[in-house]
């Protein structure tokens, strides 16, 4: 008992030096250092036992129970210590502390044991006819003494039998179908599973299916992204185990309504339209949509946009729930949910990713079919394989054969390729330091954009516009004022 209390005081004592928050997996470890630190105890106490009734000398049985079962125990503990620490390994936190708290607290047990126990019955008397009255009993003796004669004489025939044993389980093994779901370890009768039945039949589920998407610039200042947005939430309505989804797309037809009056025509945009465009700008200017975020005159959050879009707006989230299908359905839900994301956010990189079978000539069909597709990879193509020479990318030839002969086909096709991966990137988390490929993107963007400019100045200057340039520059702010105040007429259209 005392061995046990104070190694279960330890283990609370390792998570408030490590800082540790009690989780549900740290709720374990009382429980298992319980059922370790008493075996330890049974051991020790027992071979005590077994010593004092050979020749009834306390010390000398002590001293050979630290000798004979101290070395045992120890290999018993370190090894389970061990086996614990491999959760350390996870990619879960909260299963990476409890690996360090069990590992640690398991081989202190051990130490525990070793010493406390030998020293309280240093100081108790020597174990009674009473205390020592379970080693009497032949049945145990005999089973033991059994088990030593076969592994000793037989050990033939102990070898056949284990690799029998571990080829029929490891068959058994290849049989097993591994899945989980949340109600599992809950009685079929629990109030709990019904009532997770019947969201399941009406919602399609309760449990959380969170998809992130990331964009280089301002996510909603772009129509385009929010009409991909909304096709994706259209395509993952066919899936049967899905909830409806909600989207920033949701939220800012909502605002969208509220600004119009309650109009319900003002819910059902057209991202395609120039006059939904039209709209949605002058709403996604406007102070009304800012409070949205934060509400700084009623000194309150009325965050309804933003709880689906993070603080640099490049983040947006589409939130639906999924039934309780178990984690072997849930894989392939997921592959089928990023085929359809891929499809609809990054169609160019889902071709190439998919061209393993095909013959070379549809390969080559399918790059450039890409590159004709494409102004943006066009772009990235001709910058690549032209080192960035303005001239040559003016006469970039048009046809493929032609493509081929000049620059060759498989620099040409991995071109393609690296524009995709290049264009992928645009959609991947921009802030905090950036990794070599981003770096690489970004200098390649703007190196070509200097370019333009170099070029664009040498017509004004041989055009002597220059000067016309300069001034209308000068004006822009004038002209952005006055598209603020409502100003709808184009100054620069003569």
């Amino acid at each position: 008992m005392i061995v046990v209390v104070i190694a279960v005081t330890w283990s609370f004592g390792t998570i408030g030096l490590f800082g540790f928050e009690i989780t549900v997996l740290m709720g374990l470890i009382p429980p298992l250092i319980i059922v370790i630190g008493i075996p330890n105890c049974i051991y020790l106490i027992n071979k005590y036992q077994q010593e004092y009734r050979s020749h009834g000398n306390k010390v000398k049985s002590l001293q050979r129970v630290i000798r004979k079962v101290g070395n045992a125990t120890f290999l018993t503990n370190a090894t389970t210590s061990m086996g614990f620490g491999t959760f350390v390994f996870t990619h879960s936190s909260i299963m990476k502390e409890f690996g360090i708290v069990a590992s640690i607290n398991i081989i202190c047990i051990f130490f525990i044991s070793i010493l406390v126990v030998p020293i309280i019955y240093s100081y108790l008397s020597p174990p009674s006819l009473r205390h020592t009255k379970h080693l009497d009993k032949k049945w145990l003796d005999f089973s033991v003494d059994k088990l030593v004669v076969v592994s000793t004489n037989y050990r033939t025939a102990v070898y056949v039998v284990t690799v029998l044993l571990l080829i029929i389980g490891f068959y058994g093994m290849s049989l097993m179908h591994t899945t989980g779901n949340i109600v599992d370890e809950l009685p079929k009768s629990e109030q709990v599973v019904k009532d997770l039945k019947y969201f399941e039949s009406e919602i399609n589920g309760v449990m959380p299916f969170e998809l992130v998407i990331k964009s280089k610039d301002t996510i909603y200042n772009t129509f385009t992204n929010l009409s991909k947005i909304q096709n994706l939430q259209i395509a993952l309505k066919q899936e049967k185990y899905l909830s409806k989804s909600l989207s920033l797309v949701d939220a800012i037809k909502f605002v969208s309504q509220a600004y119009g009056n309650g109009k319900e025509e003002k819910y059902f945009l057209d991202f395609s339209s120039s006059k939904d465009k039209k709209y949605l700008s002058s709403i996604v200017k406007s102070k009304y949509f800012k409070n949205t975020f934060n509400n700084e005159e009623f000194k309150s959050s009325n965050a309804f946009v933003s709880s689906f879009i993070d603080s640099s707006h490049t983040k947006t989230r589409i939130t639906v729930q999924v039934a309780d299908i178990g984690t072997a359905s849930m894989d392939s839900l997921y592959d089928r949910v990023k085929s359809k994301i891929d499809e609809i956010l990054n169609p160019e990189y889902l071709i190439i990713s998919n061209l393993d079978g095909l013959t070379e000539l549809q390969k080559d069909s399918s790059f450039y079919n890409v590159y004709q597709n494409s102004f943006w990879i066009q772009s990235m193509v001709q910058d690549s394989l032209t080192a960035g020479d303005v001239e040559l990318i003016m006469d970039f030839p048009i046809e493929e054969n032609e493509i081929y002969v000049q620059y060759g086909k498989d620099e040409f096709q991995q071109s393609i390729t690296n524009s995709i991966e290049s264009k992928y990137l645009q959609s991947s988390d921009f802030g905090g330091e950036l990794t070599p490929a981003q770096l690489k993107y970004c200098a390649s963007d703007v190196i070509y954009l200097h370019k333009i400019k170099d070029e664009l100045n040498k017509m004004l200057i041989r055009e002597n516009r220059k000067e016309l340039y300069e001034n209308s520059i000068k004006f822009l702010k004038t002209r952005i004022k006055l598209d603020q105040t409502g100003f709808t007429e184009d100054i620069f259209q003569h």
